[in-house]
């Protein structure tokens, strides 16, 4: 059985213990039984509101979850995809057989994306999880090398860990900062692209920009002989708030 209390971060950065996750072992068939239940304090809270609308109502009631995974979507979404989750697996030293939903969850801890924060009753100290944005260059050649299944030593992967595992998607991304504190999002190729995502995605900025719609800054750099996609973080007010919980 793993028990995770799930941590919400308000606007305000306010810190509130908002529920409970409780899922057992996974069955012989692959489901995970699971539910969740909302703090009497987070009910009381003046500002609260239902983390899913429709699944999770504001209400003292214990949620059972009929997904296979054992977690209600609200906190799947949470988890990074692909690529995200093929390092979180290997930083938290999981079995094939150990990387279920409520397992990554565990792993992400408080150092994920968003406003949503897990914990085990053992917080652990949330890392800055940005490289300096001079560091591009060697964290395409290590995405590249691991999204190629090529093998990469321990500080090789910490490095790679520490700003790709958050924001990681079905494409390998990181977190960088440049010299003026800014936290962007990096998005580089694949080892194995048949087109070149980045400016195609880049382009479609434009278009969308040009178009009047509301978009982040960005910009495409070379970095070596490939180009990496940078987009100013867009989910953090004054882009001064890091992933995870503080």
């Amino acid at each position: 059985m793993l028990h995770l209390d799930v941590i919400l971060i308000f606007p305000n950065r306010l810190k509130i213990k908002c529920g409970e996750i409780i899922t057992g072992t996974p069955e012989p068939n692959g489901r995970t039984k699971g539910a969740f239940r909302y703090t009497p304090e987070y009910l009381q809270h003046p500002d609260a509101f239902p983390l899913d609308p429709v699944n999770l109502p504001l209400d003292p009631k214990e949620f059972l979850s009929n997904r296979p995974q054992g977690i209600h979507g609200v906190f799947e979404d949470a988890l990074p995809d692909d690529w995200g989750r093929k390092i979180l697996a290997r930083k938290a030293n999981l079995t094939l057989r150990e990387q279920t939903e409520p397992r990554f969850l565990e792993a992400l801890g408080n150092n994920g994306m968003g406003a949503l924060c897990f914990e085990t009753g053992h917080p652990v100290k949330a890392q800055d999880p940005s490289a300096d944005i001079v560091s591009l260059d060697k964290l395409l050649e290590l995405a590249l090398k691991y999204d190629a299944g090529e093998y990469l030593n321990d500080q090789e992967f910490a490095a790679l860990a520490l700003c790709g595992s958050s924001p990681g998607g079905a494409r390998p991304k990181s977190l960088v900062r440049d010299k003026d504190n800014t936290l962007w999002l990096a998005k580089f190729p694949r080892h194995n692209d048949p087109v070149h995502v980045e400016p195609i995605e880049a382009a479609t900025l434009a278009l969308a920009r040009n178009a009047g719609l509301p978009i982040p800054d960005f910009k495409l750099i070379p970095v070596g002989s490939r180009n990496t996609l940078l987009v100013k973080r867009f989910d953090d007010p004054g882009n001064i708030r890091l992933a995870g919980c503080f």
